[in-house]
């Protein structure tokens, strides 16, 4: 199977064992969010623009987590859709932290209808994520109830320290790359929670959920990467990193080079940023030594995350986890 084979089978099973609570999720919201209000408004916009989009990876992790284990995943179907919830509620304090008022073509929550409806609109979708975990811990154990919940609330915390760091390093040309890393290894928080939910529903060992927690970590420290690299190329989205937040990765590293650094930060001026300046400073970025470095160093680790994934797990749950990196992976092809 070629690389592109694998990559559609990736994001199909993607779609198959995540498709499903993503779309019970945005039909409880526009269903128990009726109303004229504009916070209803706003919920049932989130609802029909932002979660139509996007790959539904954190439940489609649950349940492939807990298959692998050898579980039954739809007992990790209400879990799964409780993730959905309060992730999708990070995701709209994310924006207002970050100003967010654009992505992927469509205005977010915070770009129509505000900061205090943004930010209330995610409350409420936390506080529908915790009620249906609540009802979720009937189904299962006491102990592992209990567990669940407490990996909730660490990596909420997590997601806070990272999103308090990145606020701490907005319009810094001086971040070091450790600094970066740091934020994206709490931000890549959910997707280990979701493998680590899926393993205790799937009744695996310690050991084995802590290694695929790990594995679930550097799934997704390998897609921010990614990401950073897209924000670098993209114009808008460049420009508005600069504007609102930290340089896209890549121009943190190429940063750290003396002579290019010289270079780059007159043409890093927001005002001035034309899409001709925009092309040479990407021009100059990806070419620099730094960067091919990051490159190498991020493929290299991303293969070698997949010997992380419990000895255990063989066959076809092994090959489809193991498949997963090949996402962020594609970028570089």
């Amino acid at each position: 199977m070629s690389t592109n084979q694998k990559l559609r089978a990736v994001k199909k099973s993607f779609r198959q064992k995540g498709g499903t609570a993503m779309e019970n999720v945005k039909s409880q919201i526009l269903t128990r969010f009726n109303d004229d209000s504009s916070l209803s408004q706003a919920l049932r916009y989130f609802a029909e623009v932002t979660l139509h989009k996007p790959l539904p990876v954190f439940p489609a992790l649950i349940n492939m987590s807990c298959e692998a284990v050898g579980g039954n995943p739809e007992k990790a179907a209400p879990f799964a859709e409780a993730i959905v919830f309060i992730s999708a509620a990070a995701d709209l304090h994310d924006d207002v932290i970050d100003q967010s008022t654009q992505k992927n073509g469509n205005q977010t929550v915070l770009g129509k209808y505000g900061a205090v409806t943004a930010i209330l609109a995610g409350d409420t979708l936390l506080s529908e994520g915790f009620k249906r975990l609540s009802e979720a811990g009937g189904q299962v154990s006491k102990k592992n109830f209990e567990e669940i919940l407490q990996l909730v609330n660490d990596s909420i915390f997590g997601i806070c320290k990272a999103e308090n760091l990145e606020a701490q390093s907005h319009r810094k040309t001086d971040l070091r790359p450790d600094e970066f890393m740091e934020i994206a290894k709490l931000k890549a928080v959910v997707p280990e929670l979701s493998m680590k939910i899926g393993a205790v529903l799937g009744g695996a060992r310690l050991e084995d959920i802590e290694a695929l927690g790990q594995f679930g970590r550097a799934y997704g420290v390998a897609t921010i990467i990614a990401e950073e690299f897209a924000d670098l190329l993209e114009f808008n989205e460049f420009k508005s990193r600069l504007k609102n937040e930290c340089p896209p990765l890549p121009v943190v590293y190429a940063l750290q080079n003396a002579q290019i650094k010289k270079t780059l930060l007159p043409l890093l001026d927001t005002e001035a940023l034309s899409k001709t300046t925009h092309r040479a400073i990407v021009e100059i970025v990806l070419e620099s030594e730094e960067v091919n470095l990051l490159q190498k160093t991020f493929v290299s680790e991303a293969k070698v995350a997949t010997k992380k994934l419990p000895k255990p797990i063989n066959g076809k749950n092994r090959e489809e986890l193991e498949n997963l990196l090949l996402v962020p992976l594609a970028y570089f092809e």
